[in-house]
């Protein structure tokens, strides 16, 4: 655990209620009423990881074109404006309650960096809302490119200027953060806020529930 320098974090699921945020946009969405919720998330999930493994579009546009999807899955249309408003609240989705605090807890021990899918200037609001002291912004608008592909994590270290063993990698998917981290020989921490369940190829470092215990883990 001394070893580590650096500590990467996925922001969204990880830092900020992704999940939460989405729900919250349904609701807001008027072509949206009645839908069920938790049917849109998973199928939004779904269309999200279709659309980002073609080329490169910028991420509003992914977000907006999943939604749109979710939505036709339910015999449902909604129009551009909506789809737009509902990519553009990403910038206002909330931060889960210990984040800022754990945030905190880590910097006073390790260097801080973030490696999104996001767009920057999305990334660079919700980091605002975080208010923590990051020192590296990675997203897939600088590299027009998406996790799980390995552009995210190579760019890291070459900004970081470090060794991969000196780096932890934090994230919330085993899908776009856990599994392409550990393939590339990083350690991973996994916060398991969704309770899923790992297969035997999985082997992070570290399985959490959330950052506080992630604090315990590293000891800060």
């Amino acid at each position: 655990m001394t070893s580590f320098e650096v500590l990467t974090f996925d922001c969204y699921g990880t830092l900020i209620d992704w999940f939460g945020g989405v729900r919250a946009a349904v609701r807001d969405t008027r072509g949206l009423a009645g839908v069920d919720v938790e049917q849109f998330v998973r199928d939004r999930d779904a269309a999200d990881r279709e659309l980002i493994a073609g080329a490169y579009r910028p991420y509003s546009e992914v977000l907006a074109e999943s939604a749109r999807k979710a939505a036709r899955a339910q015999s449902r249309t909604i129009t551009d404006g909506e789809a737009e408003a509902f990519a553009a609240s990403i910038r206002s989705w909330q931060p889960f309650a210990e984040s800022h605090g754990a945030l905190h807890r880590l910097a006073s021990k390790f260097r801080l960096a973030s490696l999104s899918n996001v767009d920057t200037a999305s990334l660079e609001a919700s980091v605002a809302q975080l208010g923590a002291p990051f020192e590296a912004l990675i997203t897939a608008q600088m590299l027009r490119s998406y996790k799980p592909r390995d552009a995210h994590w190579l760019a890291a270290l070459e900004k970081l200027k470090l060794d991969k063993s000196r780096v932890l990698h934090v994230g919330c998917s085993l899908f776009h953060d856990m599994r392409p981290a550990q393939a590339l020989g990083f350690n991973t921490a996994f916060v398991n806020r969704e309770v899923e369940d790992l297969s035997r190829e999985d082997e992070p470092t570290f399985v959490v529930p959330d950052l506080v215990s992630l604090c315990s883990e590293l000891g800060v």
